[in-house]
């Protein structure tokens, strides 16, 4: 199981934060097009993300959800035919819920920035800092609040998909 510091923000401006990302000397990776299936499951979050042009993957996470920067554990495996996964799965767990968001993807060292445009939710920021270090970790998300000027009261804790109205 893999793990990863990370935080989640509503932010007024995705233009003023593609600027706070130029500013650390970063180029855009690449805009994902992404959908998150989540299927109902007693314990954690079970989701089936597909990216436009890219396979599909089964991730499953667990997290605090309070508000804050976090740490996560997630699994996540290649998958091959997910319209027959999501089937099967729906079926058995039943559908929580479907995020569709536009996501540009920066990368800042051992740091994924995400800004997302989420259908019915507006505009985030996401810091996900992959597999480091606690300390390391903890330094690299204050500069990252810093450079971005996040306050308190824009971080929230859960996922997307809390955000949405239940099916």
């Amino acid at each position: 199981m893999a793990t990863n510091l990370e935080l989640k923000c509503r932010t007024k401006s995705l233009e003023r934060a593609h600027a706070d990302a130029l500013s650390l000397g970063i180029q855009p990776t690449e805009m994902l097009l992404q959908t998150d299936v989540y299927f109902a499951v007693p314990r954690g979050r079970l989701k089936l993300r597909r990216i436009e042009g890219k396979p599909a993957e089964l991730i499953q996470y667990d997290r605090d959800d309070a508000p804050g920067a976090r740490w996560s554990r997630y699994t996540r495996f290649e998958v091959s035919e997910p319209d027959v996964l999501q089937e099967m799965l729906a079926n058995a767990l039943g559908l929580r819920g479907i995020v569709q968001k536009t996501r540009t993807l920066y990368l800042y060292g051992a740091a994924r920035i995400h800004l997302d445009n989420v259908e019915g939710l507006g505009s985030f920021l996401e810091f996900e800092i992959v597999e480091t270090e606690g300390e390391e970790a903890n330094r690299l998300m204050e500069k990252l609040r810093s450079v971005f000027s996040v306050e308190q009261g824009d971080i929230f804790g859960g996922s997307y998909i809390d955000m949405l109205p239940s099916f």
